[in-house]
């Protein structure tokens, strides 16, 4: 077994398989939803309500869940743990050991269009709307983009990425391929309207709002959003 090291401020670690090598407490990598402080499981720093660990910069999506430290892998070249899924290292771009074996799942049959599930990974058919297993969406909408900061592919009207919350830089216009900034809600090109503009547009009853998070409409007397539970903006 690979043993790992830790000290201040920095830390080492092979490349190795997470769920077989770290011992975890059970108490660890908890969410506090009160205060919104959480523990990281890679290496047990206590982080504030933030998207990254401040002591050795894992994702906290990935640093408070065992199942998915699973299969992430640990760059040899920069020490950056990955989501399993990523061909590069997203720190300094270092390739993927197993690659190939995230590209295909163990599939050596895939066929153009078949994927992946996101939220479970298993290896579903073109033809499927929906994941064979946990029911998940097909994501074949228009527009979808592949974040920066984690390379998960989110739904084009997403205006964050659904697992880091990175913000989309820009996105490209589905009429005419033209490469717009984020902030613009109409294509520079051909003014055709941005993906995720109809899905952000302000809902018709008065009242309702749309979380500044994940862009989820909710209903007036939400306080806070149902999806990601951020508080509800304060009316200007």
């Amino acid at each position: 077994v690979l043993s790992l090291s830790f000290s201040v401020g920095t830390f080492q670690k092979q490349f190795i398989s997470f769920a077989r090598d770290v011992d975890y407490q059970e108490d660890e990598g908890k969410v506090d939803l009160v205060a919104g402080a959480w523990r990281c499981l890679v290496c047990k720093a206590t982080n504030p309500d933030n998207r990254n660990c401040s002591e050795c910069g894992t994702f906290k999506v990935l640093a408070t869940s065992k199942a998915k430290l699973k299969n992430s892998w640990a760059c040899s070249e920069c020490d950056t743990v990955n989501f399993w899924d990523a061909g590069t290292c997203v720190e300094c771009s270092a390739e993927n050991p197993n690659k190939d074996a995230a590209n295909t799942i163990l599939h050596p049959g895939r066929r153009p269009g078949d994927w992946n599930c996101s939220d479970c990974q298993v290896y579903n058919y073109s033809k499927r709307e929906s994941c064979f297993k946990c029911g998940k969406e097909n994501p074949k909408e228009d527009g979808c983009w592949t974040c920066e900061g984690c390379n998960y592919q989110n739904y084009g009207h997403y205006v964050r990425c659904k697992r880091c919350t990175k913000r989309r830089t820009n996105w490209s216009c589905t009429g005419c391929g033209h490469t717009n900034g984020a902030r613009k809600a109409i294509c520079a090109n051909c003014t055709k309207q941005a993906p995720f503009a109809a899905k952000n547009e302000r809902p018709a009853r008065a009242g309702d709002w749309v979380c500044p998070k994940c862009s989820r409409n909710n209903f007036g007397k939400n306080l806070k959003c149902f999806k990601c539970y951020q508080p509800k903006p304060l009316e200007s």
